[in-house]
């Protein structure tokens, strides 16, 4: 554990910032294996945890953001638990995952989201991560997942589809529920909120 306060809070901030180090306009995926090699020592040290976990969610790998999912998984059981998450890795790591913007990591969260041995709490957790992005590859894996989605996650898509900022996705949304789509959704349901969420975004 990293003791004295000013080293901690230097060290918390820099290593916060690494995902927004760029050169000709390129993440420098690199930096995040020392950020996961560094995730164990924040066991016992939220500030910590969360500067890691912003790190990597920002370096944005499919092994760094894979390893963030993977810490909540660890520290709760159910959707509700992450309203009240006590573990600080668990809890940075959740947080995090909604700062996630390389498009690299869509392939592993599209994975956790429509993978048939998912939990509900892992598909919750990537859909929720896909939603933030603000990225049209993002909303593509998002609208895969509707197609097949059951009635009883009808409020998900909703939240999700109600999340959109790009022009991109709203494209991509719109033509999904155009009469003429080759997208045929299995619930009616989830078809209507997905076109509600569209909705309320555009009214905000």
């Amino acid at each position: 554990k990293v003791t004295d306060s000013n080293l901690r809070e230097s060290l918390g901030s820099a290593i916060a910032r690494t995902g927004e180090n760029r050169w000709e306009g390129q993440i420098h995926e690199d930096l995040s294996a020392p950020l996961e090699a560094a995730w164990p020592l924040a066991k016992d040290d939220p500030e910590l945890a969360q500067s890691l976990a912003n790190g990597l969610a920002k370096v944005g790998t499919q092994t760094g953001v894979q390893l963030l999912v993977n810490e909540v998984l660890r520290s709760a059981q159910t959707i509700e638990d992450l309203s009240c998450l006590k573990d600080a890795q668990g809890q940075a790591a959740f947080l995090a995952l909604e700062k996630v913007r390389n498009p690299n990591a869509i392939p592993a969260l599209a994975a956790g989201l429509t993978k048939p041995d998912s939990s509900d709490l892992q598909r919750y957790v990537c859909g929720t991560s896909l939603a933030a992005m603000g990225k049209a590859d993002a909303t593509q894996a998002l609208l895969r997942w509707a197609e097949t989605a059951s009635d009883q996650e009808a409020v998900w898509a909703e939240r999700w589809f109600g999340r959109m900022r790009d022009t991109g996705s709203f494209d991509l949304v719109a033509t999904a529920l155009s009469q003429t789509s080759a997208i045929k959704f299995n619930s009616p349901t989830v078809q209507t909120a997905v076109a509600d969420g569209q909705r309320n975004r555009e009214r905000q």
